[in-house]
């Protein structure tokens, strides 16, 4: 073999070696949260202008009853929203204002047929920060052609500047029979972007700024209120000390790494060591197939010889998943 092919061969050889050696043995986790904040039997909810100086509430709110449509759990719409129309209508009659709504809400409730109102006030506020970068322009090379080899530089500046975006949002949901605020709480999102002469920086603040901070409270908020799909990465532990049988351990982490997990697993599960590596190991095998109490007495039994907060972190997500929707 010429030995330019060689060494080529080498080197793809190796790189494949320590790209598999710095792999972690982990696997994705996907399942549903139950609402962070309100977790009462509010489904009917007439989505109300948000009171704003800064903003457009009523687009605001609009934007929020779309996201609220697409929640769904098992396949189910989680909430039935009054039709802006039916509370243009209620609003325009009655002449209702936002700051009213707490005092007025079984009024309102009764005439709009719905269990919830969600409301409240969102801000929007702006700056730009000018500054300087340090740049470095070669202005002495040597060598020839596509080799050059920089020996002196300068120093210069470029003028920059820095847009900051600030969101904060206040949800109110009024519990229209009882009249009172069951959920409410500061939501606020900081967007930033630097922008400098060289690079071809505008004279406004990026619409996508305030599109990506609106998007992400809303998000928020919709988490609080309802159940939700998370996706977390979960690490495999390696750690073999008290194995009899190590290479064979080793050898289940080496096939996690390759993702094939399934047959990780099934190693794991015929090691019958109680070390708190293999305990946790074979609980996250249980979890993957759904066996959430099996899981949660392995995750258990391998936090009581060992406090990790990898297994710390198993056993809440654990309770969290077995918690009711």
């Amino acid at each position: 073999m010429p030995v330019k092919r060689l060494s080529f061969f080498l080197l793809l050889t190796f790189s494949s070696l320590l790209l598999f050696s710095c792999a972690k043995p982990e696997v994705r986790l996907s399942y549903v949260e139950p609402p962070r904040e309100y977790r009462g039997s509010i489904r009917k909810i007439a989505v109300f202008p948000f009171e704003s100086q800064s903003l457009n509430g009523r687009l605001f709110s609009a934007e929020v009853s779309a996201e609220l449509l697409k929640v769904k759990v098992k396949g189910k719409p989680y909430f039935k929203l009054v039709s802006r129309a039916e509370i243009d209508r209620v609003l325009s009659e009655l002449r209702f204002s936002s700051s009213g709504l707490t005092e007025e809400s079984a009024r309102l409730g009764r005439l709009l047929n719905a269990e919830g109102i969600l409301t409240g006030v969102v801000e929007v506020s702006k700056s730009v920060t000018p500054y300087r970068e340090k740049r470095f322009r070669c202005v002495k090379t040597e060598g020839s052609g596509l080799i050059k080899k920089c020996v002196k530089s300068v120093d210069y500046y470029v003028n920059c500047r820095r847009y900051e975006l600030e969101l904060l949002v206040v949800p109110k949901l009024i519990d229209v029979e009882r009249g009172e605020i069951v959920y409410s709480r500061k939501i606020l999102k900081r967007v930033s972007d630097d922008h400098c002469e060289d690079r071809g920086y505008t004279g406004s603040s990026p619409s996508w700024m305030l599109e990506r901070a609106t998007a992400s409270a809303i998000k928020e908020l919709i988490e609080d209120i309802a159940p939700h799909r998370v996706n977390v990465i979960a690490e495999f532990i390696d750690d073999d000390e008290g194995i009899g049988n190590r290479g064979l351990f080793d050898k289940a982490i080496d096939l996690a790494k390759e993702g094939k997990v399934s047959e990780a697993c099934g190693i794991f599960d015929s090691m019958r060591e109680r070390t708190y590596a293999l305990l946790y190991n074979r609980g996250l095998c249980e979890e993957l197939k759904g066996d959430l109490e099996k899981a949660s007495e392995l995750y258990r039994e391998a936090f009581s010889l060992k406090r990790d907060e990898r297994i710390e972190e198993a056993l809440r997500r654990i309770g969290v998943r077995r918690s009711k929707i």
